[in-house]
């Protein structure tokens, strides 16, 4: 999983432990994108992130929608395109919220929380962070990306 600092807090920009649900093409859209932030190439994954988004609004899976919108929010928001990552990443979170799959909550989440504070919405930071990590310790092995939530939480008590 690819995550950057910003700010001093952990950005995720693909998506944890290792499950997509995306479908096999659109899959292999975000991982092409996920591999070119790896190596910082923004424009490139920004360009494999909006294919995948517009293979995934042609798909019935809200799941595979969900998870190609908030991963283009999140390289958005590496970009620090705020306002763009933020609408997307809302609108990921609705699709989740819908979903009976919520594998990918905790990012988007997460993502929410990074932005309202870095935008000084402290309010709905703590809530979303809150949520990210009750969300990702529902699952049976939370992983790694535990800690980077945890991490960004601490941030934001620290701001």
């Amino acid at each position: 999983m690819q995550i950057r600092p910003l700010g001093g807090v952990l950005l995720t920009v693909t998506m944890f432990l290792g499950t997509a649900v995306a479908g096999p093409d659109t899959s292999r859209l975000l991982n092409l994108g996920r591999e070119a932030a790896k190596a910082g190439n923004l424009d490139d994954a920004e360009r494999y992130h909006r294919l995948a988004v517009d293979l995934a609004e042609q798909s019935a899976d809200s799941a595979e929608l969900a998870e190609a919108i908030g991963e283009l929010g999140g390289i958005l928001l590496a970009r620090w395109r705020v306002e763009e990552s933020k609408e997307l990443c809302l609108k990921s979170l609705a699709l989740l919220r819908d979903s009976k799959n919520n594998r990918y909550l905790p990012v988007v989440l997460n993502n929410l929380g990074v932005i309202s504070m870095h935008r000084g919405d402290y309010a709905h930071s703590e809530a979303y962070f809150k949520e990210s990590l009750r969300s990702v310790r529902a699952f049976p092995r939370p992983g790694a990306y535990e800690a980077r939530v945890v991490y960004n939480f601490a941030a934001f008590y620290y701001r």
